[in-house]
């Protein structure tokens, strides 16, 4: 099936970062590229949730169980849902390693030489490292059951195809890109930083990691916007959030006005800034994180054993970015379409939403249909009549969607 646009999930402009941008304190193993041609070794098709993320599916070991993962190369190795874990009675054994996420860092616990099996390809001796993957549940409104990343992407050629939602495992040797497109020169020591030109107060040169499992545009460090003086003085920004490893952080939400990837222009870029108080974003060395909403604009492909990324712009590459803005997210409980996370002097604050008010309809829509009701919601400028049941009492107000240009 081809793309014909952007998937959008950020109305409520609660970012997710999908493996909680994961380092792990382990050794890197080194892949020497094979002097050899590269080899197909398989193809196959994957799918985008609401909120722009790669699910790709497998199986574990001899578990005939379909799981759904998610492509993450913001994650330092291969991580399992410490309840699918408990499902399949595989315990965990705490490490001397370490993990750190957005707001939190924690001992590791692995699940030691177990087999990934995707189509037509099996992958032999890997450690997953065990999380609580709830959050990612809840904020893809898809049953998570792993992250794959760096364990994986380190031994092969992947290419991404984000128009035909197709995805291409190759065995690593000399291979010839497509005569259009950019290569960009990184070195993934479970990460991997490209390199970028930020435009806004100033044009500031940095490296920001490239992370496919983050549902957003670009993400900066404070100490690098504090530093940097990037951004002008009269941004408008917005009050917002983001939920990753150890829990929920308060952003800021705000535009950039170019980001250039090589050759490739791209112009008002919605951007977060956020605290970086564990150092997520390694800065100095980096300035924060570039995320599949923008990367999901080019076709990629990830050559982690010779140290390179190809990136050629596909048919999404000019369609506009989203830029509503209603201060919430929405969940699917029971059947419901819950309202989570409200900010603070946001409209969806303004018009008098709480957490968990149920929405059974928005102007003439009473599908019940959360992605509908999420596409409503995301037209800058609108203003909708949601009705609402909040405890036994049947409620409305008017929702009035902002835009953060």
């Amino acid at each position: 099936m081809i793309r014909t646009g952007l998937k959008r999930g950020l109305f409520h402009r609660l970012a997710c970062f999908s493996a909680a941008i994961l380092f792990i304190s382990l050794s890197a193993n080194s892949t020497d590229t094979d002097s050899q041609k590269a080899n197909l070794l398989t193809k196959f098709s994957f799918t985008i949730t609401n909120r722009g993320i790669i699910i790709i599916k497998g199986q574990l070991g001899v578990f005939t169980d379909s799981l759904n993962f998610i492509l993450d190369t913001g994650s330092g190795g291969i991580s399992l849902d410490s309840a699918t874990a408990r499902q399949f009675n595989l315990n965990p054994t705490t490490s001397g390693s370490t993990l750190k996420g957005l707001s939190q860092t924690k001992t590791a616990e692995f699940i030691f030489n177990q087999q990934l099996r995707l189509p037509r390809l099996h992958i032999n001796n890997l450690d997953f490292h065990v999380n609580d993957y709830s959050f990612l549940t809840e904020a893809h409104n898809l049953k998570i059951h792993g992250v794959i990343g760096y364990s994986f992407l380190k031994s092969y050629i992947v290419k991404l195809d984000y128009e035909h939602l197709t995805i291409e495992v190759w065995k690593p040797g000399n291979i010839t890109y497509p005569k259009d497109g950019y290569i960009i020169k990184t070195h993934a020591n479970k990460l991997a930083a490209i390199e970028a030109t930020v435009n806004d107060n100033r044009k500031i040169d940095s490296k920001f990691y490239f992370d496919t499992g983050a549902d957003m545009c670009f993400l900066l460090s404070d100490k690098f916007v504090k530093d940097s003086n990037v951004l002008a003085n009269n941004k408008k920004i917005f009050s917002s959030g983001a939920e990753g490893l150890g829990g929920k952080k308060e952003m800021m939400l705000t535009t950039v006005d170019e980001i250039q990837i090589g050759p490739y222009l791209l112009k008002k870029v919605p951007a977060y800034i956020f605290d970086d108080t564990h150092n997520v974003s390694n800065y100095p060395a980096t300035g924060g994180i570039i995320g599949n909403e923008l990367m999901e604009r080019f076709n990629v492909i990830i050559n982690y054993p010779a140290d390179e990324i190809h990136i050629v712009p596909n048919s999404m590459f000019n369609n506009p970015f989203d830029y509503s803005y209603v201060g919430c997210s929405l969940l699917m409980e029971n059947g419901k379409t819950i309202i989570k996370d409200i900010v603070k002097d946001s409209p969806a604050y303004v018009a008098g939403l709480k957490d968990n008010d149920i929405i059974y309809g928005i102007n003439n829509n009473f599908k019940n249909d959360i992605e509908e009701y999420k596409t409503l919601l995301s037209k800058t400028g609108a203003k909708l009549k949601v009705f609402l049941l909040r405890g036994n009492q049947v409620t409305s107000t008017v929702v009035e969607v902002k835009s953060i240009l």
